[in-house]
């Protein structure tokens, strides 16, 4: 049964069904037989394959009430509208996104999406800090290059005011000596 809703929701919800998505139902419903499931819960003779072994709780008594219940009411106002070809093609025109949520398949593609975005995000922030990280470079070899000057202009200063002395001690002594 749940199958059967979800490849309705999925053929229904896009314009004639493109064939990726009747392909992706399909996949999802062979799945879902393979594991013995139908709209209320997993098969009693088939309990370990689908309960026991997971944490995951989509085939839980509870949850599967609730998914044939939500899809029961997306069936019963798809069957009130009105005859017309195209509004019968799409009676919800989310249902294809909501179907991963329906069926609990879709969380790890969200979580991939999340974590890619994320990557993306700490990609941009590395590469604004290697150009951070470049610049502070160059203004420091530019820093120490002007320290380096900065340091013979003191040592030419220094011998400058060496000699200046040592040219005021001869001219005291010259004058001294002449007089």
């Amino acid at each position: 049964m749940l199958w059967k809703c979800v490849q309705f929701l999925v053929l229904s919800s896009v314009n004639g069904g493109r064939a990726r998505d009747v392909t992706a139902a399909r996949r999802l419903t062979q799945k879902l037989k393979r594991k013995g499931c139908d709209g209320a819960g997993p098969a009693r003779d088939r309990r370990d394959r689908c309960e026991s072994r997971t944490t995951n709780p989509i085939w839980s008594r509870s949850f599967a009430a609730m998914t044939t219940r939500a899809v029961g009411s997306r069936w019963g106002a798809f069957r009130k509208q009105t005859g017309k070809q195209e509004n019968a093609a799409a009676p919800d025109a989310g249902a294809a996104r909501r179907v991963p949520e329906i069926t609990g398949l879709g969380r790890g593609k969200r979580a991939r999406l999340k974590l890619k975005g994320e990557l993306a995000e700490l990609d941009i922030k590395c590469n604004d800090l290697r150009d951070q990280r470049d610049r502070l470079q160059r203004l420091g070899n530019g820093t120490d290059d002007w320290r380096n000057q900065y340091a013979r202009s003191l040592l030419r200063i220094e011998a400058l005011r060496e000699e200046l002395q040592n040219s005021r001690i001869r001219t005291l002594k010259l004058q001294h000596h002449w007089i």
